[in-house]
């Protein structure tokens, strides 16, 4: 398969993942926020800046479909031979943290002028993705292991002959 059509069928993938995992986390920060502690769909402020809750929401919803689709769709980096893992983690890092943020500034989660609340979050964005960059590359890694020891089997001339 190619890279686009690679790309395009993750970011079809990633677009409703982005939009269900927005919606929780959103949902849950949201809540905790509210005096009242009332369920909230998306921040206040969303709701304040396009005036209606209902719009707050299908904007909020298409806005981390697409956040999960870029992310998700820049995985294909990853496939491309020439790259080092080293050139792929850092496109796809900064990639990631570039929409991060866009999301996060269009949806109102944060403000371009708070600059210590925009680096504790780049701190916790940056331990999270060291995290699943790690444990994939484990799991990728063990996988290349078995295949490499199947292999080997594979190699062996029969005992029996």
């Amino acid at each position: 398969m190619n890279l686009k059509k690679k790309f395009l069928t993750l970011a079809a993938i990633g677009f409703p993942f982005g939009m269900v995992i927005c919606l929780i986390i959103t949902t849950v920060i949201s809540t905790l926020s509210t005096k009242d502690a009332s369920i909230s769909l998306c921040s206040e402020d969303l709701v304040t800046a396009l005036g209606s809750k209902a719009l707050a929401i299908v904007v909020q919803e298409l806005v981390s479909g697409v956040f999960g689709s870029l992310i998700l769709g820049t995985t294909v980096v990853y496939g491309i031979e020439k790259w080092s893992i080293l050139k792929s983690t850092a496109i796809h890092f900064c990639v990631s943290m570039s929409m991060y943020y866009v999301t996060a500034f269009t949806l109102r989660w944060l403000y371009p002028k708070n600059i210590a609340e925009n680096l504790t979050m780049l701190a916790i964005l940056i331990v999270v993705y060291i995290i699943i960059w790690l444990a994939n590359y484990l799991s990728y890694k063990k996988e290349v292991r078995k295949l490499n020891s199947e292999l080997e089997k594979m190699k062996q001339p029969d005992d029996e002959e």
